[in-house]
C-alpha cells in the first residue's frame, strides 16, 4: 500500500490531483471554528506527546517487570519514528500552501510524522491494554485508539499542513512496520 502511494503521489497522477483538489477546497470552505479544532486535536500527535507518552510507557513497562515488551515498545515506537523520519529525506515532497495561523509544519510532507507516530503509540498502546485486560475491553480501546489515530490524520489534511496521501502514508509505513514488530514479539 505504501509504495502504490509513493507512486500514485507522482505529478500526473489521479491521487496527486485529488490531493490538490482537496487542498484547494478545504482553503476554500473551512472555517476559523473547524481550523482552531482542528489545530488542538493536532497536537495528540505533536512528537513531544508522543515522545513524553513513549517514555512513561516504556518506564511503566519496565517497572512491572516486562523486559520483552518495554523493548519491543521501544522498537516499535523509536524503529517507526526513525522510519518516518529516513522516508521524509528519501521523497522530499513539499508540503500543502495554507495561509492560516491554526496549524505550522516545517520539513518535509510525505509521509505524515503526525500520522505515522499517533498510529505508532495510540495503536500499540492499544495492543499492550489488550494484551492486560479481559475480553470484554478490547473493541472500546481499539475503538479509542482508532478514533485518536483517525482524527490526528485528519486534522494535518484539515490544516492543509500535509497531503491527504501523506496521511496514508503514515499510516500505511506505521502500520506495517507494527504488524512486522508485534508478528515478531509473538
Amino acid at each position: 500500500a505504501f509504495f502504490e502511494l509513493v507512486d500514485e503521489t507522482e505529478s500526473g497522477e489521479a491521487l496527486a490531483a485529488f490531493d490538490v483538489a482537496l487542498a484547494a477546497a478545504l482553503d476554500r470552505h473551512l472555517g476559523d471554528t473547524t481550523l482552531a479544532l482542528a489545530g488542538a486535536i493536532t497536537h495528540l500527535g505533536d512528537p513531544l506527546v508522543l515522545y513524553a507518552l513513549a517514555l512513561v510507557v516504556a518506564i511503566a513497562l519496565a517497572v512491572r517487570r516486562e523486559g520483552q515488551l518495554a523493548v519491543a515498545w521501544i522498537v516499535v515506537t523509536g524503529g517507526g519514528a526513525l522510519l518516518n523520519r529516513m522516508l521524509k529525506a528519501l521523497f522530499e515532497r513539499s508540503r500543502p500552501v495554507h495561509d492560516h495561523v491554526y496549524g505550522s509544519a516545517d520539513g518535509f510532507s510525505f509521509p505524515s510524522g503526525h500520522a505515522s507516530g499517533s498510529l505508532l503509540v495510540y495503536g500499540t498502546m492499544a495492543y499492550l491494554v489488550v494484551r492486560h485486560t479481559p475480553r470484554p475491553w478490547h473493541l472500546p480501546v481499539a475503538a479509542v485508539a482508532l478514533v485518536l489515530v483517525v482524527f490526528v490524520g485528519s486534522s494535518r489534511v484539515l490544516l492543509q499542513v500535509h497531503w491527504f496521501s501523506d496521511v496514508l502514508a503514515g499510516w500505511a509505513n506505521a502500520a506495517a512496520w507494527a504488524a512486522l514488530c508485534i508478528t515478531a514479539l509473538e
